[in-house]
């Protein structure tokens, strides 16, 4: 797995860790682990409670399947993540695991949606565990929602152990209230008497010297101080009573203590590889420049230097790798290029990218980054892209207009709409050209991406300016600008009404040659927008030709990708929908767009989600389904909300909405002078209830000015004065 651009998922980290030599059995904490009362289970303590070698402990010998994940800062994209959980339940069911993998090798597929139900569908009843380990490192809210769904819905015969620093922003209190929550947290973790006496021994020896008591008393059960006092005890230099407070001062500490204990040639070598945050003995010589770094190693390991083996790999302690990373040391820079280097070169530009920004080298982040680009966008690994491009920081991207203007883009394709115009800002900053491969020029894919992400507040002859910039600077048609740049200006014209000459540009597109080079989604969603502007032309006979030549294409997409492939498919789907309205095919053209409708996630462009939703919403009140229809305009309002400015659309989808209010009220509709609008009705509904009208217009997605004003109305409307009356009047009415 990870094969497919995401990235090449470490091996070690879907791995069970070793345990180490000086493993201690707890067996009170191994039997609240065994008990298996609850699904989930969490285990919450600071860092060095032994929380990663007592779960590791009990899951080899738990006789369960069980599916490890490490996860890291790297994690904290959607896509990394649930490919790493993919990959470790396929311990549990390879074939779930594969089909959540094949989901997410699409380029903007959104994992809550098309990973995390394949999971939940195909692990089936059998036991298994899942561990998350380092929970704590990962902080996204997609991520986190993602997870809650999964535990909302879990198999049942899946147990969950989730591991972290601290407690998981997660629904646990209603897991707990359920009784599906078990909790080990610190006090449960800290070190018996007992325990802690078993693990002096097991570092330093039975009979060796002795800790000093104070110094156990400040460690208060905690493991990791416990055994950095048995180090400290063992040592022969004379022991200072180390009372560590804070990362810091026990970095401090380790550095003393363990790094100047080690021959020179030892020092230095964890003083440059601090940089990596996996010791990769090859990755090492890497970026060393000399070989022998598997042999250094092993005798690290052997001396206790908090370096320890994972499958192929090292890891050195967290926090002694925090002090040797404080020490000022000559040529670490230079040795993060090497290995960064070294990680582009075998196809992983991610994790070289961050080893640049972990050693303050963001010229060279850049610079990778930009050659990169290619991997990254192509795999469609947009959301790592846009947040490494963000780690650089605003200053240095500056410099590189290119680079910002790549992410403008990245962060449109993958939903993060609100941060294109802010990169885009940054390219505009710098007044020099730039060039951008497949393009004449860098700046005609600025005023293309400003044209595709005109917002609400744009006029539609903003976006057709924009898009007209960039048409005038991309001419030749054998290279993909020409195709961006006249989607771009078709989407305008449509926005802006002008449909015969939407039809004319997306036609030269369509034509171009380079659009046979472009991606099959690419492709789809080309053919797509053309579609529908040839049916709001009525240029049916054509649009039947269009869709009949793309169909192949589409059914290969969807067979291969599922419904990864919906996004790329909307906008054509739901084409073919008013194409079978046409001829008259009502059933056809209602399940064409309600599939279409189905199709869409949250990185679609509001625009075609609007487009796709209002059509949808018609056939729905054709087909007698008035609160099909409304449900459809509510969302579509939505996508409204964020789109470029398109009268039309509004105008229809006011119109839709009086006609399903009148059809819903049915009868009673003649009684109203003018009828309620969707929202309206959703407000007075919604005044039925106890809330407030902050929290009501929390409940409801709006701002408190907005529920006022449609509260306004709906008492205009219904000829009353109160709230009270609002609802005795609605119910009169039938409204609910």
């Amino acid at each position: 797995m990870g094969g497919d651009g995401r990235g090449t998922l470490l091996a070690a980290k879907t791995r069970l860790p070793r345990a180490p030599s000086t493993l201690v059995a707890r067996d009170r904490l191994l039997a609240a682990l065994d008990r298996g009362d609850a699904p989930v289970t969490t285990v919450v303590a600071g860092a060095g409670y032994g929380k990663t070698t007592l779960v590791a402990h009990w899951a080899a010998g738990c006789g369960l399947p069980v599916a490890w994940v490490s996860l890291d800062a790297g994690d904290d994209d959607p896509r990394r993540f649930w490919s790493y959980v993919a990959a470790g339940l396929s311990a549990v069911s390879p074939d779930a695991a594969a089909r959540a993998d094949r989901a997410l090798a699409v380029a903007g597929s959104n994992p809550l949606e098309d990973a995390v139900p394949q999971l939940l569908n195909g692990i089936g009843d059998g036991p298994g565990v899942l561990v998350l380990d380092d929970l704590h490192a990962v902080t996204s809210g997609e991520v986190h929602e993602g997870l809650e769904l999964f535990l909302d819905y879990l198999p049942p015969g899946l147990r969950v152990v989730l591991v972290s620093r601290s407690a998981p922003p997660l629904a646990l209190p209603r897991l707990r209230a359920r009784g599906l929550l078990r909790e080990l947290a610190a006090d449960e973790l800290r070190l018996t008497p007992r325990e802690q006496r078993a693990l002096l021994d097991a570092v330093l020896g039975p009979g060796a010297a002795q800790v000093p008591a104070d110094v156990l008393e400040e460690a208060d059960g905690w493991a990791a101080g416990v055994v950095l006092a048995a180090l400290a005890a063992g040592s022969p230099r004379p022991v200072e009573h180390a009372r560590a407070r804070g990362r810091e001062q026990m970095a401090d500490y380790l550095i003393a203590e363990v790094l100047e204990g080690l021959p020179p040639g030892q020092r230095g070598f964890l003083l440059v590889t601090a940089v990596l945050p996996v010791l990769e003995p090859a990755l090492c010589d890497a970026a060393l420049g000399a070989e022998g770094s598997a042999d250094v190693l092993r005798a690290l390991e052997r001396a206790g230097a908090f370096v320890a083996q994972d499958g192929a790999a090292y890891s050195c302690h967290p926090v002694f790798r925090r002090g040797l990373l404080r020490q000022a040391y000559p040529g670490r820079q230079e040795a993060a290029r090497r290995a960064a280097s070294a990680l582009a070169a075998r196809g992983e530009p991610e994790p070289a990218v961050r080893l640049l920004l972990d050693a303050g080298d963001s010229g060279a982040a850049v610079a990778l980054l930009l050659g990169q680009a290619a991997t990254f966008l192509a795999s469609g690994a947009l959301g790592s892209f846009v947040s490494l491009g963000e780690a650089v920081g605003e200053a240095r991207l500056r410099t590189s207009p290119a680079l910002a203007t790549l992410l403008a883009w990245a962060a449109g394709q993958s939903g993060r709409r609100q941060d294109v115009h802010r990169f885009l800002a940054v390219a505009d900053a710098a007044e020099a050209a730039f060039d951008l491969p497949g393009f004449r020029c860098g700046r005609s894919v600025v005023a293309a991406l400003r044209s595709v992400h005109a917002g609400p507040g744009d006029l539609p002859d903003v976006a057709e300016a924009y898009a007209r910039q960039a048409v005038a600077q991309e001419d030749d048609p054998a290279l993909p600008g020409f195709v961006v740049a006249h989607v771009a200006l078709g989407g305008a014209l449509l926005c802006a009404g002008h449909v015969d000459a939407a039809v004319d540009a997306l036609q030269a597109a369509w034509r171009a040659p380079a659009t046979a080079a472009l991606p099959a989604p690419s492709r789809t969603e080309t053919a797509g927008l053309l579609a529908w502007a040839l049916c709001r032309a009525h240029a049916w006979d054509e649009l039947a030709r269009l869709v009949a030549a793309t169909a192949h294409e589409a059914r290969r997409l969807r067979d291969e990708l599922g419904a990864a492939a919906g996004p790329s498919l909307a906008l054509l789907d739901a084409s073919a929908g008013l194409l079978a309205r046409h001829r008259g095919d009502a059933a056809g053209a209602l399940a064409a767009l309600r599939t279409a409708a189905s199709e869409l996630t949250a990185a679609s462009h509001p625009g075609i989600a609007a487009l796709v939703l209002v059509a949808a919403a018609h056939e729905e009140l054709a087909c007698a389904s008035p609160s099909g229809a409304l449900a459809r305009l509510d969302a579509a309002r939505a996508a409204l909300d964020e789109a470029p400015a398109m009268p039309f659309l509004e105008e229809e989808a006011t119109m839709l909405e009086q006609r399903a209010g009148r059809v819903q009220a049915g009868g009673t509709a003649a009684q109203l002078v003018e009828p309620l609008t969707a929202r309206e009705l959703s407000v007075l509904r919604a005044l039925r209830g106890p809330l407030a009208q902050p929290a009501l217009a929390a409940e409801l997605g709006l701002s408190i000015n907005t529920v006022k004003g449609y509260a306004k109305a709906l008492y205009r409307k219904l000829g009353v004065g109160s709230r009270a009356e609002a609802v005795a009047r609605g119910r009169e009415l039938g409204l609910w």
